[in-house]
C-alpha cells in the first residue's frame, strides 16, 4: 500500500506511525506544507495520513494551501480511501466535511482520558481502543462533528474526540506520539505550557516513559484493525 502523509510543521511529524509503515513494508511519501511542496493527486496514494500542526484550518489566508489540501480530503473521503487525521488533521477533515472548527472551551495538552461513546464501542476501526483510555493531548480547538458520522468520545475538556465517517478516522488527540516527538512538541510549544487544569507541564507529560509504551502498542493494534479491515 501507499502512504501518503500531510506534515504541517517541522516539529509534528508522523511519529510511530512511521515506524508501523516501514515495519509492514509499505512505501510512504510526506508532502510538507510549510516547505510549499505541491499537492499529490489522489491517484497518487491509496491511505492519507493528515498529521497535526500550530496554525487553525480558519487561517486560509495566512496558510493558502489549507483551502486545496482540504478540498483533496474531502475528494479522498467522498471516494472511499482510507484517511486518518490526528489533531490539525482531524480538524481538517471535519472542516472539509463542511463541519465548523473553533475554539475548544480549555487548551488540553497532556495525558488525559478519553471515554468512548457507545456507538464508537460497537465499531470495527475502533476494537483497540478500550472504553476509557488515557492518551496525549496537545489542541486549543475543536469541531462538531459531521453530518453521517459516528462521535467517538469525549474527554473532561473537550465534547468532540474523533469521529468515524466511512473509511475516514478523525483523532482530535496523539496516538503516534512517542517520548521523543513529545520532548519536540515541548520545545518547540513550551509557550502554551501555563499552568491549567487541563495543561501538564514538560516534566509531568515526559516522567513516565511507560506511557509512551503502552501509547504505541494500543496505536500498532488500532493501525493493524484500520488499515487492514475491509
Amino acid at each position: 500500500m501507499k502512504f501518503q502523509v500531510f506534515k504541517h510543521a517541522h516539529f509534528e511529524g508522523p511519529a510511530n506511525l512511521s515506524e508501523w509503515i516501514v515495519s509492514k513494508h509499505h512505501h510512504f511519501e510526506v508532502t510538507h506544507f510549510y516547505q510549499n511542496d505541491p499537492l499529490p493527486s489522489i491517484h497518487d496514494f491509496d491511505i492519507l495520513i493528515v498529521m497535526g500542526g500550530p496554525m487553525s484550518v480558519n487561517d486560509e489566508e495566512t496558510y493558502p494551501w489549507l483551502k486545496d489540501e482540504k478540498k483533496l480530503i474531502k475528494e479522498a473521503a467522498e471516494a472511499g480511501k482510507k484517511i486518518l487525521g490526528i489533531c490539525l488533521g482531524a480538524q481538517l477533515i471535519a472542516s472539509a466535511l463542511g463541519s465548523k472548527v473553533y475554539r475548544n472551551r480549555e487548551k488540553e495538552i497532556g495525558w488525559f482520558p478519553v471515554s468512548l461513546t457507545e456507538e464508537a464501542i460497537k465499531n470495527k476501526f475502533l476494537a483497540s481502543f478500550p472504553e476509557t483510555f488515557e492518551t496525549f493531548h496537545w489542541h486549543g480547538e475543536t469541531f462538531d462533528i459531521p453530518e453521517n458520522a459516528i462521535r467517538i468520545g469525549e474527554s473532561p475538556a473537550t465534547l468532540n474526540q474523533g469521529f468515524v465517517y466511512k473509511n475516514t478516522i478523525a483523532l482530535q488527540f496523539h496516538p503516534e506520539t512517542s517520548f521523543e516527538s513529545a520532548k519536540d512538541f515541548i520545545r518547540n510549544c513550551k509557550k502554551e505550557l501555563v499552568k491549567n487544569t487541563f495543561i501538564q507541564s514538560g516534566e509531568e507529560i515526559l516522567q513516565n516513559k511507560e506511557k509512551f509504551q503502552e501509547l504505541k502498542k494500543t496505536l500498532y493494534t488500532f493501525l493493524d484493525i484500520f488499515f487492514n479491515h475491509p
